[in-house]
C-alpha cells in the first residue's frame, strides 16, 4: 500500500462490483463507453511485470472472461479495448472499454460510440447520473455471480 496512492485508498467503494482474491473490480464513472470499468491489482505496484503467477493466473483465467461475459450478455459490445497506462495514476490497473458500432440503450438513456473506429479515449467526461451508475454496477454485479 502506498499512502498518496489513490487507488490503495479504497476511496471508490460505491462503485465496486466484485472483489477477487487479487483483484477488484468497479464501474468507471466516467460512462463514455457504457461499461467501461476498471480492474484495480490489490496491492501496490506499477509496472505489469511486477505481477506475480497468482496474479496474472487470475486476472487472465478468471477476471477478465468473467468481466466480458458479463458484458457481452448486458450489452453485446462489437469490440473491447484494454488499456493499462499509469500515467495519472502510477498503481497497476486495466480499463475495460466495450466498444459499439450501434447507439445502446441503458436506464432509459442512450450511449453513442462516437470514436468507433478512432482512439477509445474521449476527450470529455460523459455525464452520466448517479442512479445510472449504480444500477450499472448492480447488473454487472446480477450477472458476475
Amino acid at each position: 500500500m502506498s499512502e498518496n496512492c489513490e487507488l490503495c485508498k479504497d476511496e471508490f467503494e460505491d462503485v465496486w462490483v466484485k472483489n477477487y482474491a487479487y483483484w477488484n473490480l468497479q464501474v468507471h464513472t466516467n460512462q463514455y463507453y457504457l461499461g467501461r470499468s476498471i480492474l484495480k491489482l490489490k496491492r501496490h505496484v506499477v509496472d505489469i511485470t511486477e505481477m506475480n503467477m497468482d496474479e496474472r493466473e487470475e486476472l487472465f483465467n478468471q477476471v477478465l472472461p468473467e468481466v466480458k461475459n458479463a458484458l457481452d450478455e448486458l450489452f453485446n459490445p462489437d469490440l473491447y479495448n484494454y488499456a493499462s497506462l499509469g500515467n495519472s495514476c502510477p498503481h497497476l490497473h486495466f480499463h475495460v472499454i466495450p466498444r459499439y458500432k450501434s447507439n445502446r440503450t441503458f436506464n432509459g438513456r442512450d450511449f453513442v460510440d462516437e470514436n468507433w473506429d478512432s482512439h477509445w479515449k474521449p476527450d470529455y467526461e460523459n455525464d452520466v447520473s448517479q442512479e445510472t451508475i449504480q444500477k450499472l454496477r448492480e447488473n454487472m454485479e446480477e450477472h458476475l455471480n
